[in-house]
C-alpha cells in the first residue's frame, strides 16, 4: 500500500520545484506593509481598565487634524475592551503604502457616544481619554520589500475636560441668526464677516451636550505689547483656536 503512494508524492514534489511566473492583473493591489504597536493606558486618575472601546485614528501628515489643520481620518480601527490586558492593547493598520507619513491618535470612548459617520458625534467628549498624537514615517522600501513599522507606542493619558462645542451664531451687523459673507469678485476683496457665538445646550438622540464650553487660544504676543497680535489687521486680537469654516454652498450664490 505504501509503495503505491510514491509516484503521486514525487509528482507533487516535481510541481513544487517549478517556478511559475505570475503577472499582476489590473486589480492586483500595489505593494504595501503594515503599522502596528501598542496603546498604553496612563490615566491620571489611576484607572487600570479602559472603560470603553478604543478608537485609533489614522491621518495623512499632509492633512493633519485640528488644531494644526482641518484634516479628517483616512482610516480608523476599533479596539474592544476585551483586547486590553494589564493596561495595554495591541493595534495594527494593514495595507499601508510605502513612503507614507501618518499621524496616529484617537481616544477611549468611555461614554459610548462615538459615531464615525456623523459629524457631530465623530469626536471625543468630556470624560473620554485622548491619545497623544504620534507621527509615523514608513520607509520607501526596495522593490516589493517594504519594512513594517512594528514598535509604535500610543499613550492614552489625557482626560478630555469639556464636551464638544455647541453654539448659536448671530450676525453682529444685522442681529439675525447665522451670518452671511459677500464674496468679492477676486481673491483679497472679500470683506470680514463678524458673528457672535453663544453656547447653547443640545439634547438630541445623536448628541447630548448639557453644559457646552470651549477654550479659546489667542494669537502670540510677538511684539510684546501685552495683547495678542492682530495679523489680519481687523483691529481685533486674532484667535488661533477654535477655527470656524465657512462652506460655499453654490457657485451661483
Amino acid at each position: 500500500m505504501r509503495s503505491a503512494r510514491w509516484p503521486f508524492a514525487l509528482s507533487i514534489l516535481s510541481l513544487a520545484a517549478c517556478t511559475v511566473p505570475v503577472d499582476p492583473s489590473e486589480d492586483t493591489p500595489p505593494p504595501s506593509t503594515f503599522v502596528s504597536g501598542t496603546v498604553v493606558l496612563e490615566d491620571p486618575s489611576g484607572a487600570e481598565e479602559p472603560g470603553g472601546p478604543t478608537f485609533v485614528l489614522k491621518y495623512d501628515c499632509a492633512s493633519p487634524p485640528p488644531p494644526e489643520g482641518s484634516g479628517r481620518p483616512v482610516d480608523f480601527l476599533v479596539i474592544d475592551q476585551s483586547a486590553w490586558s494589564r493596561g495595554e492593547a495591541p493595534f495594527s493598520f494593514p495595507q499601508v503604502a510605502p513612503g507614507s507619513c501618518l499621524i496616529l491618535t484617537g481616544f477611549i470612548d468611555r461614554d459610548g457616544d462615538f459615531d464615525p459617520f456623523i459629524s457631530v458625534t465623530n469626536q471625543s467628549t468630556a470624560g473620554d481619554v485622548a491619545i497623544e498624537a504620534v507621527v509615523v514615517q514608513v520607509e520607501e522600501g526596495v522593490g516589493d520589500a517594504i519594512a513594517p513599522v512594528t514598535d509604535v507606542e500610543l499613550e492614552a493619558s489625557i482626560v478630555v475636560p469639556l464636551d464638544r462645542p455647541a453654539f448659536t451664531a448671530t450676525d453682529v451687523a444685522t442681529g439675525l441668526s447665522g451670518g452671511a459673507m459677500a464674496l468679492g469678485p477676486v481673491p483679497g476683496t472679500t470683506g470680514n464677516a463678524v458673528v457672535r457665538l453663544e453656547t447653547a445646550a443640545v439634547e438630541h438622540p445623536l448628541t447630548d451636550s448639557e453644559d457646552p464650553r470651549f477654550t479659546i487660544v489667542f494669537n502670540e504676543d510677538r511684539d510684546g505689547n501685552g495683547w495678542p497680535d492682530d495679523d489680519n489687521g481687523d483691529g481685533l486680537p486674532d484667535i488661533v483656536w477654535p477655527r470656524v469654516l465657512f462652506l460655499k454652498l453654490a457657485d451661483s450664490d
